[in-house]
């Protein structure tokens, strides 16, 4: 499915409503609809994400700090935040900057990727799995006292009524069901395409 797709013009997306008639031409109505304006839906999508999040900002702030915690599990970004941080620790204090680098030498797991043994990752001289934990508990506290669970949920909750509402009450037009019949015939012939490569080989 393409998703650069262009947006279907207003005029377009807001004419021809009717109550389908029937599960099986709602059904079809529906799986039409998603693939015709699926680009328009993705719209509502974000749209509802940016009017909870202006309502509850700091739910931003909650999900960038769980954001951060599940980046520093990768080895490339810890790497390099911990070097950042040390950069900016030894411009601001000299002498803390040598005694995390001092204590990082001393446990010997300083090194890096291209030593025979790879080193337990440490983020400006501690442990990895300790500034892990303790980012994780902030990111916990954050996201409970911010409600961004419930922010979340709301936005989902409305996009995802918003979509099934259009969906179901938008009657296809032509242009519609051609793109509709495309993609089908595009899936029936990956599918066959598929089929004889896996027969001759």
């Amino acid at each position: 499915m393409d998703w650069q797709a262009k947006p279907r013009p207003a005029a377009e997306f807001f004419r021809s409503f009717q109550a389908p008639e029937g599960q099986k031409k709602w059904l079809a109505r529906a799986k039409c609809n998603v693939y015709y304006y699926r680009t328009n839906y993705l719209l509502i999508l974000l749209a509802s994400l940016l009017f909870f999040f202006f309502r509850n900002p700091a739910s931003l702030v909650a999900i960038a700090s769980a954001v951060f915690t599940l980046l520093l599990l990768n080895d490339t970004f810890a790497t390099g935040f911990s070097d950042k941080a040390m950069k900016a620790v030894r411009k601001a204090n000299p002498a803390l900057a040598m005694k995390l680098r001092t204590a990082a030498g001393a446990s010997g797991q300083l090194g890096t990727p291209g030593t025979r043994r790879f080193p337990r990752v440490r983020i400006c001289g501690f442990p990895r799995h300790k500034v892990v934990a303790g980012a994780g508990a902030c990111s916990a506290l954050l996201i409970y006292i911010t409600n961004t669970l419930f922010t979340l949920a709301y936005a989902l909750v409305l996009a995802s009524a918003l979509i099934l509402a259009h969906a179901s009450f938008r009657t296809h037009n032509f242009k519609a069901r051609l793109a509709n019949a495309r993609e089908d015939f595009r899936a029936v012939w990956r599918g066959y395409s598929d089929g004889v490569n896996d027969y001759t080989l």
